[in-house]
């Protein structure tokens, strides 16, 4: 797994916004996930999909598409947490 970021916040539409890691951070777009890519939290649960890449090269923010099978209330408890991608 590498890490994707940390969760930033929760945008109206139950989405998950997050600050890209420094790793990915380096101002090459092949270091960026991809669209579809799976995300996961530190208990490598699966908490959705990558659905768009927002921003700057320099400083991303991720876009992740909620699973259904994950509650509002997990959601809310992702705020400020890693996240990673498969």
């Amino acid at each position: 797994m590498k890490r994707l970021g940390t969760v930033s916040s929760i945008d109206g539409q139950g989405k998950l916004v997050i600050r890209a890691a420094e790793g990915l951070t380096s101002g090459s777009l092949k270091d960026l996930p991809r669209i579809g890519s799976v995300v996961m939290d530190q208990k490598v649960k699966r908490i959705g999909k990558v659905s768009s890449v927002i921003g700057p090269v320099s400083s991303p923010y991720v876009v992740v598409k909620v699973a259904k099978s994950v509650s509002f209330s997990e959601l809310k408890a992702c705020v400020n947490q890693k996240l990673y991608v498969k």
